[in-house]
């Protein structure tokens, strides 16, 4: 005998997805981004402050300031950079399986970051937010776009996702990068 109350496998399935509602997703990257900013502040006034410590105890690092402003200047740096990658990272991902559900709307806007060349540069080495951006724009029916996404990508020569721009491109008889019109 089966229980009335439970529902059917299939049913439970449809409602599950792989990625969160981008509201809630888009809240998580603005914390993780928040959070960064916020510890850098908090490690610039504590380095300033041991730094300016360290120079009136140790004479050899008043003299050699410039040393100890490169290393605080690291020390300050490294894990704000560290934390934003892991921020955009998380930004590829969900971009990622917001297009491979076919959530276009929602990948675009969780991709949209990746359009500009200093986060393309910085956050994006491999492309693959640049990609997953111009899938879905294409999908969206902004055509010319995703196009020039996808061929300034394959330009570059970033491995695997240019050649996947590359192979998106040829699929849809688009030119590609260098060639003879």
């Amino acid at each position: 005998m089966t229980n009335p109350s439970k529902k059917s496998d299939s049913a439970v399935k449809a409602k599950v997805t792989g990625g969160p509602p981008l509201k809630e997703a888009l809240a998580g990257l603005s914390r993780q981004t928040g959070w960064a900013i916020g510890s850098l502040v908090v490690r610039i006034v504590a380095v300033a402050a041991l730094g300016t410590i360290l120079a009136h105890q140790i004479p050899w690092l008043r003299q050699n300031r410039v040393v100890l402003d490169v290393v605080g200047g690291a020390l300050v740096l490294w894990p704000f950079f560290t934390a934003l990658g892991r921020a955009y990272a998380w930004r590829i991902a969900l971009g990622r399986t917001y297009a491979r559900e076919e959530r276009w709307t929602d990948a675009e806007l969780t991709l949209t970051p990746f359009r500009h060349p200093r986060t393309r540069l910085i956050f994006d080495a491999t492309g693959e937010g640049i990609y997953w951006l111009a899938i879905s724009r294409s999908e969206m029916g902004n055509k010319d776009d995703a196009h020039h996404l996808l061929k300034r990508l394959a330009g570059e020569g970033r491995g695997a996702w240019s050649e996947r721009a590359r192979e998106y491109l040829l699929s849809s008889g688009g030119p590609l990068p260098g060639a003879v019109r």
